[in-house]
C-alpha cells in the first residue's frame, strides 16, 4: 500500500511520509540526483522568499491567512498535497505539525506563515486580486521568475522519489490501525 495519493486524509499522508523517512531514508539519501536536487531547492526555496521580501508579498500573504483566512492558505489546500511533498519537507529537515494550528487555515499554516518549506505549487504561484492590486506588474514579475526555478525542482524530487520508491517494498512502512 502507498499513500502517494490525494485521496489519502492528511494524518495518513504525514503517517506514512514519516515512516517512510524512518524507515528509507538512507535510501534516498544515497540517491546523488536527489542529494543535489535537495541542496539546490534549499537555495531556490530561500531565493523566492528573498523575492517576496523585498516585493512585500510576505507581509500582504501572512496578513491575509492569518486575518481574513485567505483562499490560499485556508482548511483543505492541505489535501493537494501527496506523501512525496511531505517526505520531502521532512528530508529538509523541517517539523511537519500534528495537528492544525490555525482554525480553518491550512495544516500548515502557522501564526506566523507557512510552516513547510516544500509546498504545493498552488501555494506558490496563487496571485489574488489583492496582490495584483497592491503589487506592480514588474515585481510580481520578478516574484515569478524566480519561484519558477523552486517549482521545477519540486516536480524533480516528487519524481524522484517516487522511483526510488517504486521498486521498494513498502509493506513495512505502513500499516492501518
Amino acid at each position: 500500500m502507498t499513500l502517494f495519493g490525494l485521496q489519502y486524509p492528511i494524518n495518513d499522508k504525514i503517517t506514512f511520509s514519516l515512516a517512510v523517512i524512518e524507515k528509507r531514508r538512507s535510501l534516498l539519501l544515497t540517491d546523488d540526483k536527489l542529494v543535489k536536487f535537495l541542496s539546490d531547492y534549499e537555495k531556490a526555496f530561500e531565493n523566492t522568499q528573498k523575492a517576496m521580501r523585498e516585493i512585500g508579498m510576505s507581509d500582504i500573504c501572512c496578513d491575509c491567512a492569518i486575518n481574513t483566512g485567505g483562499s490560499c492558505c485556508g482548511e483543505g489546500i492541505e489535501d493537494w498535497f501527496d506523501s512525496a511533498l511531505i517526505v520531502i519537507n521532512l528530508l529538509l529537515d523541517v517539523n511537519i505539525p500534528e495537528k492544525r494550528m490555525v482554525q480553518n487555515g491550512c495544516w500548515f499554516l502557522g501564526e506566523t506563515g507557512c510552516l513547510i518549506k516544500a509546498k504545493h505549487t498552488l501555494c506558490i504561484n496563487y496571485l489574488c486580486k489583492r496582490l495584483q492590486q497592491d503589487i506592480s506588474p514588474d515585481k510580481l514579475q520578478y516574484f515569478q521568475k524566480c519561484m519558477l526555478h523552486e517549482t521545477e525542482l519540486l516536480f524533480y524530487m516528487e519524481e524522484k522519489i517516487k522511483e526510488i520508491l517504486r521498486g521498494e517494498p513498502l509493506s513495512d512502512i505502513y500499516k492501518k490501525h
